[in-house]
């Protein structure tokens, strides 16, 4: 059976439609599953996350390589995982979690394979970053993809493109997946991505400030680094600090005239390492 044929019975026997407001658009083309698949390069000992189980098409090709932990937020989608899967749920081999994946406390997974609603794809990025895994697979915008993957100079660069190239590889492993391999079609292109987690060429003394650092002076990218941390100043009340010393350790930096937006992960954590 066709996904889309599954897809259209499920919604028959559950009475559910697609629900654009928060993101819905279903995945009814297999060969897009098969290549998340072979780039996760599954393995029986792995523990994957998947945001957005939805309707368990993707679900069911990952508990056939390794354990899954699913998290759903829609009641009917999380009812019909329920009694989709109920011998894997018995057996443990799947984790349900019927909730808001950005207020979850979630068991250790090492990798992350999921085709996530694209209205949360900036908080679930934020949010992953945070977690300790071996490499995620996502489905995401095409847009999006291009600029969290973007790199220093390009418009789109921004403080989640540093965070993520502070601690990933990333590289794009289908650059363009037509909206008709989705129902309903969402109005972009879309890109599977793939991170994997690396040890940082330079590493900071804590990364909370160093994100918070980021984001605050990327809100002026187009500024040069002394006038946006001058403009940004006192960043958070994370940060304690003296104006008038601090701005003399501005002073000092060899890139204090360089622009934000010129600067890469490694720069920018050795910038942060020695004003903080």
């Amino acid at each position: 059976m066709g996904l889309f044929k599954e897809l259209q019975d499920q919604m028959h026997t559950y009475r559910f439609r697609p629900d654009r407001r928060i993101g819905q658009n279903f995945i009814i083309e297999s060969s897009v599953i098969e290549k998340m698949l072979e780039a996760a390069e599954l393995k029986q000992s792995d523990v994957v996350l998947e945001v957005g189980s939805g309707t368990g098409f993707l679900t069911q090709e990952l508990l056939k390589h390794c354990k899954v932990i699913a998290v759903e937020l829609d009641d009917v989608l999380a009812q019909l995982l329920n009694e989709k899967f109920s011998r894997e749920i018995e057996s443990k081999k799947l984790v349900l979690i019927h909730g808001n994946i950005l207020a979850t406390k979630l068991p250790k997974f090492n990798k992350v394979v999921c085709l996530p609603p694209y209205n949360i794809s900036s908080l679930l990025m934020n949010f992953l970053i945070l977690h300790n895994f071996k490499s995620g697979v996502l489905v995401l915008q095409k847009e999006f993809a291009q600029k969290i993957l973007s790199e220093p100079g390009f418009a789109d660069y921004n403080h989640l493109s540093v965070e993520l190239d502070y601690g990933f590889k990333s590289k794009i492993i289908l650059n363009s997946i037509p909206p008709t391999n989705f129902f309903p079609k969402p109005s972009t292109f879309s890109s599977i991505i793939k991170i994997e987690k690396k040890k940082p060429q330079v590493e900071v003394k804590d990364y909370g400030k160093f994100r918070e650092f980021l984001h605050q002076i990327f809100r002026l990218k187009n500024k040069n680094l002394s006038n946006a941390i001058r403009m940004t100043f006192p960043f958070s009340e994370k940060f304690r600090l003296d104006r008038e010393k601090f701005m003399e350790k501005v002073d000092k930096l060899d890139m204090k005239d360089v622009k934000v937006n010129l600067i890469s992960s490694k720069e920018f954590a050795e910038i942060f390492n020695k004003l903080f």
